[in-house]
């Protein structure tokens, strides 16, 4: 009964005395606070020890007459808390609090300053830095260290009771910071190389700000030039400056002024507000492209002034070495709007055997992470003399029945049912096994039986007993029921849940008006349990894959076309459609007779594309530039122009050494 009624009056003293929330154990046995050290703060205690007015033994410690330390606004100020034990060891944790404004509670943000990472057990020292805001009010601040027998550190709570443990109040003086003091500042250059003309947040310089002790000051002031542009106000549509403390890693998360500036000239002067902090500030000058800039311009800028705290600041360097060029805006059939994801197995893979990583080609897309051990293969001659990445497993199982050495590829940030969203896909590959009848071509890994994103995924199915490429069910954005053009192969139209082809082909979904699909991963990737093992039929991909491109946004149909024209020349695939460049002129019409085994060697910038040599799948008919090497890549041939094919069909039928078809030539 003395326990009980000693309780109840150290809660009701406790929130007279203070006016804030009492907080305290209720048992006086194991763990307890020893020693608390914060700035020149350093108070010790004893099991048989406790604080001033208040107090109640190894429960609550007012320490509130301990002289309070003097801590700047803005400084980092370093502390200790040591818990000993007055009975047994077990798992314990650490929080503390601090009242900042002063408006009795520690329920505002930023006042929880520092919870354990993890529980320990019994008797150890917790250590670290707490900063001190810049607007936290002057003056003396309540200061709350508890430490609670618990393992869930976070449920740890400034106010109520708990049963082992203890919680000490002390004060803490707020002085002012004062003004930061400026050190120096510079331009660094960033850009370099090609700029494609549809480029946005292209980063061009990089503005460092080094500031010394103090707590506030402001940036409000960029003047910033042309540096080497040969037309800033044509080829920029707007400037952008991004702020990301002091980190030196680039992100568009603080704009210094939201939407960025269009550029009146060579010269430009933006206003804005940053506030500082001691140490090296990251600025970060980057670029919209106008979509009209002229190719071959060059592109760059400079900063010649910087204004701090009102002071006027000129940057050690204000105009840094280097420049870029504004390129086309590349992407597959030179269509770039819209493009997310562009995969090529002619460049941008990591390793061989195995391959380690595969970029996105789309440098504002999605990057990639490779799963599992596909290999690189860039000496075969199949894909046109051009490599690709050859998804060898999944091969065997493991112990409970699983796929082992799972092969797929998943996008960075991506996983359970979060996705990405596409309206056409491309794929240049082939199936070398359609036993496998639920291979995916792209999935949301999280999807199950019972739950799963709205819009589905591009499953696998079984059909007629071989690997089919949909399930309606699954995802109507790309098509139940087949309407036309929604699913092709080689250009043509397919059914929606037509069987996967074992020879090399384009297979595109393009989904309905308005529709899209979320995906994940690429190639399978889905969850494997019990329940959808499908009979020992994995669901990745397995066989070759040369190139894979994404679009985010609907294209055209003649855009369409214009990339199964791309990849078909690429990887000497023939199509029943007339193949267009990426300036939508006809390089080759699919004519009969001459509409088979149609192959071709050409240049086209704005797809990347340089095909130097090329070959029917029979490799009985070859048509190469300079001498014929033995990959794409190793032809030491050139195209002086752009835009440049020769192009050749044939009927297939018998070539005879008779006067007509000698006087035949391609």
């Amino acid at each position: 009964m003395r326990t009980v009624l000693l309780l109840f009056l150290f809660c009701s003293v406790a929130s007279t005395l203070f006016s804030q929330c009492a907080s305290n154990a209720t048992s006086t046995a194991d763990e307890d606070i020893f020693n608390v050290t914060f700035g020149t703060l350093n108070n010790s205690s004893t099991c048989g020890t406790t604080g001033g007015a208040g107090s109640s033994l190894n429960l609550y410690s007012n320490y509130t007459g301990v002289s309070a330390p003097n801590v700047a606004q803005c400084a980092s100020v370093a502390f200790s808390v040591q818990i000993g034990t007055c009975g047994g060891n077990y798992s314990n944790a650490v929080a503390i609090f601090i009242d900042w404004n002063a408006d009795l509670d520690w329920a505002d943000a930023g006042e929880t300053v520092y919870v354990s990472a993890a529980s320990t057990s019994g008797p150890h020292t917790e250590t670290g830095f707490i900063n001190i805001p810049a607007g936290a009010s002057l003056g003396n601040k309540r200061m709350r260290v508890v430490n609670v027998e618990t393992g869930t550190p976070s449920s740890i709570t400034a106010c109520g009771t708990y049963t082992w443990g203890e919680t000490e109040d002390y004060l803490i003086n707020v002085t002012s910071g004062g003004a930061l003091t400026y050190t120096s500042c510079t331009t660094t250059q960033i850009i370099s190389g090609l700029v494609p003309k549809c480029a946005s947040n292209r980063q061009i310089i990089g503005v460092q700000v080094v500031m010394g002790a103090g707590c506030s000051a402001n940036l409000t002031q960029f003047q910033l030039g042309a540096g080497a542009s040969t037309n800033l106000v044509t080829d920029v549509s707007r400037i952008r400056i991004y702020y990301t403390g002091t980190s030196n890693m680039f992100a568009t998360t603080n704009e210094f002024v939201i939407g960025g500036t269009i550029p009146v000239g060579a010269a430009n002067t933006i206003n804005g507000s940053q506030g500082l902090v001691s140490g090296t500030n990251y600025f970060w000058i980057a670029y919209d492209m106008n979509p009209a800039a002229l190719t071959g311009n060059l592109i760059d800028g400079s900063c010649t002034q910087l204004t701090i705290a009102a002071v006027n600041r000129i940057p050690t360097t204000t105009n840094p070495a280097g420049n870029g060029t504004i390129s086309l805006c590349q992407g597959p059939g030179g269509v770039s709007t819209g493009l997310e994801t562009w995969l090529r197995a002619d460049i941008g893979v990591t390793g061989v055997t195995p391959i380690t990583a595969w970029t996105n080609q789309q440098t504002s897309g999605t990057a990639v992470i490779v799963n599992g051990s596909p290999n690189l293969n860039n000496t075969a001659t199949s894909y046109n003399y051009n490599p690709y990445v050859d998804f060898i497993a999944p091969v065997g199982t493991l112990a409970n029945g699983l796929a082992a050495n799972r092969q797929f590829l998943r996008f960075s940030g991506y996983t359970g049912i979060s996705a990405l969203n596409f309206t056409t896909l491309f794929y240049a590959f082939q199936l070398t096994d359609l036993t496998r009848v639920d291979t995916h071509i792209g999935t949301v890994d999280g999807i199950t039986y019972s739950a799963g994103p709205a819009n589905g995924t591009l499953h696998g199915f079984n059909f007629g007993g071989s690997a089919a490429i949909h399930t309606s069910g699954y995802d109507l954005d790309f098509g139940a029921g087949s309407p036309a053009n929604t699913w092709q192969r080689n250009g043509i139209n397919i059914a929606h849940d037509a069987n996967h082809s074992s020879t090399k082909h384009i297979l595109s979904a393009n989904c309905q008006t308005g529709g899209n699909t979320g995906l994940n991963t690429l190639l399978g990737g889905q969850i494997d349990d019990g329940s959808l093992t499908f009979l020992g039929h994995f669901r990745d991909w397995r066989g070759p894959v040369a190139e894979i491109i994404g679009f985010s946004t609907a294209i055209t149909a003649t855009e369409r076309q214009r990339i199964d024209s791309y990849i078909a020349t690429k990887y000497g695939i023939t199509l029943t459609a007339n193949y267009l460049s990426t300036s939508g002129s006809t390089i080759f019409t699919t004519a009969a007779p001459y509409n088979n085994n149609i192959i071709g060697i050409g240049r086209d910038d704005a797809e990347a594309m340089t095909q130097k040599q090329s070959h029917n799948n029979d490799d009985l008919v070859r048509i190469y530039l300079n001498s014929l090497a033995a990959t794409n890549a190793a032809n030491a041939g050139s195209f002086a122009s752009d835009i440049s094919y020769v192009m050749t069909g044939a009927t297939t039928g018998s070539m005879c050494a008779t006067a007509a078809s000698n006087a035949e030539m391609p």
